[in-house]
């Protein structure tokens, strides 16, 4: 367990670490080591330092002095425990686990002030070596100072893939020793490699180990380090990359000269999309990159949350028709009766009251059009889509001659469309003209390396937002967060992170606490830990398919005998279609 100091006003609490051998200052200003910003503390208030029996602190001559029991002191000892009034608030001395006082991840205090400042910029990490480096060189002398710190996990992620490093990362080191990360892409240092980091003048080194090579690029109390595999040694050029990586990210003053911006052509990622650098993440990427110019239709898969909408927009941004409109809409969010004239339009009028409006495919004329849950799409409407997609042309309601349609098709679902295909409730000629170029966006839990990142990044965006300024992310916190399954996927990172900042303390730290990390409702329970009597041996399984078709078999059977051979009757008491029945009839060989 650890010391530390706890201040209390009017049901706010600030946690801060007591370090042995320091003296901290304690005020209502920022450049205090303890930030209290609360009423009646001076903006430089007290200095407090560890003793063996508690701590001391004495008053630098504030205007309110220190108050113990009613009286007013200038210096008094604070056994472990034990309050003290400083201004309208309280501090006491109390334990803490350590872990929930260390920042593992640092939130930037200007992430405020950068929330309304266009960036402009476009970005690609396409390929390596010193022809890209120089590329983003170029890309980043475009951007002020600020705009490049607002988009600062983008530009590491650009950077690692650039230098095929295995870890990018910026941090800070603090008077106690203890290194917060400001920004990463890639997997989370170990601790022995951060551990090695020395603060000092300018400087930068390369440090080579059994498991890994390390570029570090020192600025006084700032860092920036690339980690490489053990087999790579790093050229000049990516030393220089590094040096200018951290000259850019540590403020103006630092900047070396470079050329101008490129001309050439970059794979724009918005920048609210945090890509991460998981191998799954990156295959994705790399796909899309190779395909950037194809005009081919688009299926996404993923689990709900995974960011299929984000990444149909990043298609739709690389592609040739990103000079158009980007036009989306929910399948499974319109009734269907009212589906076929939100998406093809109505033509003249075709009943009382109903006016003539163009559909979606027309809205999307030289753009791309994204259907969400494409696996919610009534039958009649598959085949009507299916014959969109190969004709490229619509028939609104109402018309008589079809309209020539120009324009991409992005689909996406978070069910498994081949399944619903084989059972009858999805078109296999629909799934097959629609995969033709399909990309799995990867479930969070499966690529939890990106987790830091996309938690500093929702830190950041949060803090903006709420006008909020905390001091970071605990080490158990972020360990609470890597070791969670998500089954909500990124939305639900997001959504935990924008209400740790909510209801966190101003200059405080985000711990374990603030988070709720439930298990979903449907998760099974866990087993008791208690001796359990020993179970019979498991007969012979018979193989899976067998036992589904037998399962089929006699539940199809039922419903025809209960339904008196109506088959149509029968395939709504199954939730199927008549078609997907009359294909099981036939695959099963029933009469």
């Amino acid at each position: 367990m650890q010391a530390c100091i706890v201040a209390r006003y009017a049901g706010q609490v600030l946690r801060f670490e007591l370090v042995s051998g320091r003296v901290l200052r304690l005020g209502s200003a920022p450049d205090n080591d303890l930030y209290v910003p609360f009423p009646g503390i001076s903006r430089r208030h007290a200095q407090i330092e560890r003793t063996e029996r508690g701590a001391l602190i004495r008053d630098l001559g504030s205007k309110n002095l220190l108050v113990v029991d009613g009286a007013a002191v200038t210096s008094a000892e604070l056994p472990l425990n034990a309050t003290i009034r400083v201004g309208r608030a309280t501090l006491s001395l109390e334990e803490a686990r350590t872990s929930d006082l260390q920042i593992a991840l640092e939130v930037a205090e200007t992430a405020a002030s950068l929330l309304s400042e266009e960036t402009g910029t476009e970005h690609d990490s396409s390929t390596g070596g010193p022809a890209a480096a120089l590329q983003l060189v170029r890309n980043y002398e475009g951007m002020s100072h600020r705009a490049f710190l607002r988009t600062l996990s983008v530009r590491l992620n650009e950077a690692r893939e650039v230098l095929s490093a295995q870890t990018m990362a910026i941090g800070t080191w603090a008077e106690d020793g203890k290194i917060a990360i400001r920004s990463i892409a890639g997997s989370l240092p170990d601790e022995e490699v951060l551990k090695r980091i020395v603060p000092g003048r300018r400087r930068r080194q390369t440090t080579r180990r059994q498991s890994a090579n390390v570029v570090e690029s020192v600025h006084g109390r700032r860092w920036c380090m690339a980690i490489f595999g053990p087999d790579q040694c790093p050229a000049q050029w990516q030393l220089d990359f590094i040096e200018y990586l951290a000259c850019k990210s540590f403020g103006p003053e630092s900047e070396p000269a470079a050329a101008g911006a490129s001309t050439e052509a970059r794979l724009p990622v918005p920048d609210s999309m945090v890509i991460g650098s998981s191998a799954r993440m990156r295959a994705a990427m790399d796909q899309l990159r190779a395909t950037a110019e194809s005009d081919l239709d688009v299926l996404l898969t993923g689990e709900t949350g995974t960011g299929k909408e984000l990444f149909a927009r990043l298609v739709h941004t690389a592609g040739r028709n990103a000079a158009g409109p980007f036009v989306a809409i929910n399948c499974a969010a319109i009734p269907s009766e009212l589906l076929e004239a939100e998406l093809f339009g109505v033509h003249g009028r075709v009943a009382t009251g109903v006016d003539p409006r163009p559909g979606r495919f027309a809205q999307a004329e030289r753009g791309s059009l994204f259907l969400d849950e494409i696996g919610e799409l009534p039958d009649r409407l598959q085949a009507k889509l299916l014959r969109v997609l190969q004709e490229r042309e619509i028939l609104p309601l109402g018309a008589v001659n079809p309209r020539p349609i120009h324009l991409r098709v992005i689909a996406a679902s978070n069910r498994n469309l081949l399944q619903l295909s084989r059972d009858g409730a999805f078109r296999p000629d629909l799934y097959y003209r629609l995969s033709t170029l399909r990309f799995d966006l990867p479930a969070l839990r499966d690529r939890r390396e990106d987790i830091p990142g996309l938690t500093l990044a929702f830190a950041n965006e949060a803090a903006a937002r709420h006008h909020k300024n905390v001091r970071g992310i605990s080490r158990s916190a972020l360990a609470a967060l890597i070791d969670y399954d998500w089954p909500g996927n990124i939305r639900e990172l997001r959504n935990q992170v924008q209400r740790a900042m909510l209801i966190c303390e101003p200059n405080g730290l985000l711990d374990a606490s603030h988070f709720e990390l439930n298990p979903p409702p449907n998760s099974p329970p866990r087993a008791p830990d208690a001796v359990v009597a020993q179970s019979p041996p498991p007969q012979p399984l018979a193989p899976l398919q067998l036992q589904v078709e037998l399962l089929e078999r006699g539940a199809i059977s039922q419903a025809l005998a209960q339904c008196n051979g109506n088959r149509s009757a029968a395939a709504r008491l199954l939730g199927i279609t008549r078609n997907g029945l009359a294909l099981k009839v036939r695959r099963l060989g029933l009469s």
